[in-house]
């Protein structure tokens, strides 16, 4: 028998302390991405494993995406805080991307972080502005540079 007698004749509205006029608990947060998140795309494994460590000891939540297409795919899932893109990918490249971002309504404001090689910086920097980046960082970087720029952008 899963109830009790006691627990089985009482009305239900009795049996429990659960407030029928709202949403339970775990509901309510089911969908909510904890209030630091970073999705970082990128298909370099050494990069995430890297951006990762640096990340999680910060208290970040770290999300990972391949490849731009997998990159939406995650922003429209997770609903991160805000975007670590790299400039680099071979279909669609991380300027594409975050015009995408940029033209998307709910997403406009959303924080977008270009990375990329830094013989290329002044030109990739000045690409990743004219695509709408909120900023860009040149490899390779510094762990607290990374989390300085992460942090001027996503404060507590």
């Amino acid at each position: 028998m899963l109830f009790s007698q006691d627990e089985s004749e009482k009305p239900a509205s009795q049996s429990s302390d659960y407030d029928h006029r709202s949403p339970p608990p775990v509901a309510q947060d089911l969908f909510a991405a904890p209030r630091r998140t970073v999705l970082v795309v990128d298909l370099n494994p050494i990069m995430k494993d890297l951006i990762q460590e640096i990340l999680q000891s910060e208290h970040f939540h770290v999300l990972f995406a391949r490849d731009t297409e997998s990159g939406l795919v995650s922003i429209a899932a997770h609903h991160p805080q805000l975007i670590l893109l790299s400039n680099h990918f071979r279909r669609v490249d991380g300027y594409r991307l975050c015009r995408m971002i940029r033209q998307t309504r709910h997403l406009a404001r959303l924080p977008v972080i270009l990375f990329g090689k830094q013989e290329n910086t002044p030109i990739s920097a000045m690409r990743g502005r004219l695509a709408g980046s909120t900023d860009f960082l040149s490899m390779p970087f510094a762990s607290q540079e990374l989390v300085q720029m992460i942090k001027k952008y996503l404060p507590k």
